[in-house]
């Protein structure tokens, strides 16, 4: 196969994104879980790494449809994963590697773990997943070549990635250790060049903090949500997150196979191995590949092949040991990583690396022992494991996902919201952080402190497994105490609780006793909502 030009090359991964994509195009919304986009975002409340990336989500949807602007994020996390991880195998010139670097593109592009995190709405991970490959090149130029250039590039990708993924950009760090280990040790007998190399390293780690310090330097001194959540985090968290082991080699078996997130288990969508029978043979040929790779790549590549091992070795211990358990005991902000299977992304990529150069080593062995066409036919049925092994990706993944558009009644209520509610705070119900709605067909997160201009007050409990909030918060706290209170309305409004909307939805008659009791004076009521305004004296 003949190399393109790289244009090209970005024009292929956009197709092949399309086939995920292209059901989900009509107008509406992609909601699932944790991602919930609405017409305008709103402007970012409170800072944290993301502040900048919320801003201009917030400048887009004032000149775009909120619609359009996910999806042509949903586009750039598929797009930049397979162009990454293409560019990182292309950069290996000791072989002909054209069809191992589609390879690894459409294996980092689609797998198991990216299917389960959008199916889980974590669209801010998979943007920083999407940015880890191009890290890690520029992390090998760095190595290879460490100067002043390679060091600024790598640390603005670096810094680029914490910017959109807090968990992520301790992923790439562990990516930069695992890189500088193996870099010293292959030059531990070249005092100069292992001095030089670890310095520009340790500079571009310089250049990401800082790029990231403003939200960075307040967290660490605990004045932000970030820091709150993380000193938090405790016992009953990591055992509800913890990767799960529910297969015959436990957790190691299931980061091996890219799966054991702690949602697969919960039935809310289908796995892969629900269609595909044998599923776990055709998993084993990425195994095959993966180790075939490495003892190709272990000749002609050593640091890309050390590096690949090494990330496969770090994301298994990180994901299936009590290591992070452990270590969160001794360096606090290690708590953030409630759910260690995030680490599972290192061995995504150790996999795409290796996988890569191990269908460079299945073709050109098939080209010696028979011809260039038997060649060319292993090459593209090795390109199809990828979707083979995760089909429920293809086509809306698998017709799981389809744009939800917002009914009228919520713009209609946002124009009673801006005219008429002006005193005190305005409390959404049901109370539940996660549920159904009628127009989504799925649990997603209450989107109403998003798509109302007000400031809304919505749960932020999720009713699982006695978690407590990710942030703690007294007032909310407050609230869920009294709502079936039998003066519900008095002690609402001395929390300043002027008016109360209720959707609809879901169990919504369970506050019957509220919305019926002295004070409560319905204000408006359409199919969709109920507007009140407490006028109950305060207690």
């Amino acid at each position: 196969m003949r190399p393109l030009h790289p244009k090209a090359v970005w024009l292929i991964y956009l197709g092949l994104a399309a086939i995920i994509m292209l059901p989900l195009l009509p107008p509406g919304y992609i909601l699932t879980l944790d991602m919930v986009f609405v017409p305008h975002m709103p402007f970012p409340a409170e800072l944290s790494n993301t502040y900048i990336l919320d801003m201009a989500l917030w400048a887009l949807t004032t000149i775009i449809p909120g619609d359009i602007v996910q999806k042509l994020m949903l586009f750039a996390i598929l797009v930049g994963s397979g162009v990454g991880a293409h560019a990182l195998i292309k950069s290996l010139t000791s072989l002909k590697l054209t069809w191992a670097s589609y390879f690894a593109g459409i294996f980092y592009m689609v797998n198991p773990f990216v299917y389960s995190r959008f199916m889980a709405g974590q669209w801010l991970v998979l943007l920083g997943y999407a940015l880890l490959p191009f890290f890690t090149n520029a992390l090998l130029r760095l190595i290879a070549q460490p100067n002043r250039t390679h060091a600024l590039q790598a640390g603005a990708l670096l810094g680029g990635i914490g910017l959109v993924s807090i968990h992520m950009f301790g992923v790439a760090f562990v990516i930069a250790g695992v890189g500088a280990t193996v870099a010293a040790w292959q030059s531990r007998r070249a005092t100069k060049l292992f001095k030089k190399g670890l310095m520009w390293v340790a500079a571009s780690g310089g250049v990401a903090l800082a790029l990231n310090s403003f939200w960075l330097v307040p967290s660490l001194l605990g004045h932000t949500s970030t820091a709150q959540a993380t000193t938090s985090f405790n016992d009953t968290q990591f055992v509800t997150f913890a990767t799960d082991t529910n297969t015959p080699l436990g957790a190691v078996g299931n980061v091996v196979m890219l799966q054991g997130f702690w949602l697969e288990p919960r039935a809310l969508y289908t796995l892969p191995q629900q269609r595909v029978p044998g599923w776990l043979l055709f998993v084993a040929i990425i195994w095959v590949l993966v180790a075939l790779g490495f003892a190709a790549g272990i000749k002609t590549n050593p640091l890309f092949t050390k590096l690949a091992a090494g990330l496969i070795i770090a994301g298994i211990i990180l994901a299936a040991t009590p290591l992070i358990d452990w270590l969160r005991h001794v360096i606090p902000f290690v708590s953030g990583y409630r759910e260690p299977h995030k680490f599972a992304v290192l061995v995504a990529l150790g996999f795409a690396m290796l996988g890569g150069i191990g269908v460079a080593t299945a073709t050109n062995f098939a080209r010696r022992r028979w011809n260039s066409h038997v060649s060319k036919v292993v090459a593209v049925g090795l390109l199809f494991v990828p979707y083979v092994i995760t089909p429920v990706m293809v086509w809306g993944f698998g017709g799981q996902l389809q744009p939800s558009t917002y009914p009228g009644d919520w713009y209609a209520m946002n124009a009673k919201l801006n005219a008429q509610a002006t005193d005190g705070a305005i409390l959404f119900l049901p109370w539940h952080q996660y549920m159904v709605f009628g127009f989504t067909g799925r649990i997603i997160a209450t989107p109403a402190d998003k798509f109302f201009d007000r400031p809304i007050i919505v749960s932020d409990n999720p009713e699982f497994n006695n978690v407590a909030p990710t942030i703690p918060n007294a007032y909310r706290q407050k609230i869920e105490a009294v709502l079936f209170e039998p003066d519900a309305a008095a002690r609402l409004a001395a929390l300043n609780i002027r008016y109360v909307l209720v959707a609809k939805e879901y169990d919504f008659d369970s506050y019957t006793a509220l919305r019926q009791s002295p004070g409560m004076q319905l204000l408006s009521e359409d199919d969709s909502f109920e507007l009140y305004k407490n006028n109950a004296k305060e207690e």
